[in-house]
């Protein structure tokens, strides 16, 4: 089975795991207090997507996207980030990996990544697994924290095959 936690060490990837079973849901309780203009960060993502589209919910958490679009599906690998997606009444999630995503080839829509994209490596073969099951002018929309590395934002960019930028308080787009 591929791993969902980032492969830069065993200490990391071990951290990112034990961190999440621990600490079920935290990313949703902090970000839903990161406000501006009166929106939170899940907010903005949704913002920058059509939400009346299926989407896809990579490292989805507890779900707090579930709750602002119509059609929804959350993928994560921590069985307890589902659980309290699952007690949250969230539709669907599913446990699987970045890299080996449940979904046909060419039937993702829509796509949406909240703080989990920094941690996935390598980064090239998620993106590469990204652009096997989305679709011809599909979106990807992600919230990351800002690095400075080029890495993954190249990956972003191969995958939209342009540069995008959308005006959303305090975010970065690709």
């Amino acid at each position: 089975m591929s791993s969902w936690s980032p492969r830069r060490s065993d200490l990391s990837a071990s951290y990112i795991e034990s961190f999440h079973r621990d600490h079920a849901g935290i990313t949703e309780r902090i970000l839903r207090r990161a406000r501006s203009a009166d929106t939170d960060p899940y907010e903005w993502l949704v913002s920058a997507v059509h939400s009346r589209a299926f989407v896809l919910d990579i490292g989805s958490g507890s779900g707090p996207v579930a709750a602002r679009v119509q059609y929804w599906i959350g993928i994560d690998r921590s069985p307890e980030e589902l659980a309290v997606a699952k007690l949250a009444g969230r539709p669907t999630v599913v446990r699987a990996t970045a890299d080996a995503l449940p979904a046909r080839s060419a039937a993702v829509v829509v796509a949406v990544s909240a703080m989990s994209l920094q941690v996935l490596e390598p980064i090239d073969d998620v993106m590469a697994e990204l652009a096997r099951v989305m679709r011809p002018g599909g979106q990807l929309a992600v919230l990351r924290v800002p690095r400075t590395a080029a890495t993954g934002r190249q990956a972003v960019h191969r995958l939209a095959g342009r540069r995008r930028r959308r005006p959303v308080p305090s975010m970065a787009w690709w």
